[in-house]
């Protein structure tokens, strides 16, 4: 049975996947960062392995990002998560204040 990714998971793996390339790290290097072998992050960019919330928290980490950063726009309308944009065209205090959101909630 062929079951299709949800779309925000598609979005995630996309988003780190353009982070990582766009700090110049390998998936190699990514994957040791976080524990993890360099198989299981390519299954995370492909979302072909959903990505646990712990787990974004480490990659968030590793690569200078929110946890905000790596999901779509909650207004966007659209039928694609996050409308395809990329995490530097979303709006910058909104991504601040949902990672202080989440500091405070520790």
């Amino acid at each position: 049975m062929f079951v299709m990714n949800h779309p925000v998971d598609v979005h995630i793996g996309k988003t780190i996947r353009a982070a990582r390339q766009g700090v110049g790290m390998t998936q190699h290097e990514l994957a040791q960062r976080i524990g993890v072998k360099f198989q299981q992050l390519q299954k995370y960019e492909t979302a072909t392995n959903r990505v646990s919330g712990s787990r974004i928290w480490m990659i968030a980490n590793a690569l200078n990002l929110s946890v905000a950063d790596f999901f779509p726009d909650p207004s966007s309308k659209s039928d694609e998560a996050g409308n395809g944009q990329s995490s530097e065209s979303r709006d910058h205090s909104k991504s601040a204040n949902a990672a202080e959101t989440l500091a405070a909630a520790d």
